[in-house]
């Protein structure tokens, strides 16, 4: 069976249930919308569609150590990032070359924008371990890696 994005966020929901963890509500449309128009102006690309269909699922994952980052800001005492945030906390450092979609202990997950595609990194050196041509390739091999850990 090929790994979809429904079917992996569905086997991390009932990871999730069964250890009586959090499962995210969808995102509410505003903040998806806010994201979109957001990667628009400060990146010039529109957002991947990956993240808005995960995001009309869940409100960000938080998995395994791992995190995909969530559209909403809302200030809450919560362990998911949300996408604006962090993205310009981390542009004091690297500038707009980078955006920033999820992490996990010691990686980085990021549209590299200057050396084009999408890369599983080191969080502090930023060197790619993994290249992707998509988001979605990438989204789909972060969920599934953290699935099977």
């Amino acid at each position: 069976m090929t790994d979809t994005l429904q079917s992996l966020l569905g086997e991390i929901a009932d990871d999730q249930r069964r250890f009586r963890e959090n499962v995210r509500p969808p995102a509410p449309w505003p903040a998806i919308v806010r994201a979109e128009l957001w990667v628009r102006e400060r990146f010039a690309i529109p957002l991947p569609e990956v993240l808005s269909e995960l995001w009309s699922i869940h409100d960000g994952i938080a998995f395994n150590g791992m995190r995909i980052y969530r559209p909403t800001e809302e200030e809450e005492p919560s362990h998911l990032y949300s996408l604006r945030p962090i993205n310009e906390t981390f542009a004091d450092v690297t500038g707009n070359r980078y955006l920033y979609v999820g992490e996990a202990d010691m990686d980085a997950f990021v549209l590299d924008t200057l050396a084009g595609g999408w890369h599983m990194a080191d969080k502090v050196s930023l060197d790619s371990f993994e290249r992707f041509e998509t988001c979605e390739e990438l989204v789909l091999a972060v969920l599934r890696k953290y699935l099977d850990m």
